[in-house]
């Protein structure tokens, strides 16, 4: 059993977030998948890859404000956000 889904296990009905921020050459891009939507950003060019990871993690933030569930797990693989 991977990691993930063992700890996925230890908390039964919470949401899941899952965010990230990549770069392609000097464009980038954020995300954040909650359930079944994706809310996906071009960022302006020149932005950091910290700062795409960053807004994703904001993108993720105010999707949980908005929603009226409640319990939710962010997943995202940036050490430095």
């Amino acid at each position: 059993m991977s990691a993930h889904k063992e700890f996925v296990e230890h908390f039964p009905g919470y949401n899941l977030i899952y965010t990230d921020g990549f770069l392609r050459g000097s464009k980038a891009v954020s995300a954040a998948v909650l359930g079944d939507e994706a809310f996906i950003f071009r960022l302006p060019d020149k932005f950091s890859i910290f700062t795409a990871e960053m807004y994703a993690l904001l993108v993720a933030f105010q999707q949980i404000e908005k929603s009226t569930k409640k319990h939710f797990i962010i997943f995202s693989d940036s050490k430095s956000a």
